[in-house]
């Protein structure tokens, strides 16, 4: 027990930040990556104090918990590796195309600073910017766009910034608008499903249908 609470904490975490609003795919390559490093850099101060406790002093004993416990958990982590950071895996190219949505957000390309080669090799990743115009126009603008974002608060709102600098980098404007509609998480089209179970309980089933149809009638009388 105290294992998985240690080991799944970060995967909990990162899930919290990924069910939320706004721009999350600009941030969610950078969570993955988060937890790998988690993964790669241990720290189970709950099951420390259990295994400690446990063997009472005697460190072979100790040791030999530790390294059962971390047995327990060692699948869920190859799973994670396998799924999302294994080359040629189901979900590796995803992530390949969430690493690209950072360079929309202006607090990383200031970061980042790639170059025109280096943009055009990871714009390829992106079915619906794979091509010559839209990578020709990007790189036009990338200089104007590093420009733009050098010594961006980092604490800017992405949306408000975007909308500033809109006619400055129309190109990058409008891939960043195309960017946005890829979603990490299910969890906003999940909340439009809760409202309209709210909305429409089963005695209200034909509720649209009556709309639409008082709607017709109002406007067919008034002419």
């Amino acid at each position: 027990l105290a294992i998985t609470v240690d080991a799944m904490k970060p995967f909990v975490q990162s899930t919290y930040q990924l069910e939320g609003d706004g721009p999350l795919c600009l941030q969610a390559y950078q969570i993955v990556r988060k937890l790998e490093a988690e993964m790669r850099n241990l720290h189970f101060p709950n099951c420390s104090a259990v295994t400690r406790n446990s063997a009472n002093g005697n460190v072979a004993l100790q040791r030999q918990s530790e390294a059962y416990a971390m047995g327990c958990i060692q699948p869920a982590y190859d799973y994670f590796a396998s799924k999302f950071l294994n080359n040629g895996d189901q979900l590796q190219p995803a992530v390949e195309i969430f690493k690209v949505a950072r360079l929309f957000n202006p607090t990383k390309i200031a970061e980042i600073q790639p170059t025109a080669a280096i943009l055009s090799d990871q714009l390829m990743k992106v079915p619906f910017l794979n091509n010559h115009a839209c990578i020709d126009g990007l790189q036009r603008e990338l200089p104007t766009y590093i420009a733009a974002a050098t010594d961006v608060n980092p604490d800017i709102d992405v949306l408000t910034w975007w909308e500033i600098h809109e006619q400055e980098i129309p190109n990058w404007a409008k891939a960043y608008k195309k960017i946005l509609l890829i979603q990490p998480s299910s969890a906003a089209s999940e909340r439009v499903f809760s409202l309209l179970e709210n909305s429409f309980r089963d005695n209200q089933a034909c509720a649209m249908e009556d709309y639409i149809e008082a709607s017709i009638m109002l406007q067919y009388n008034q002419r």
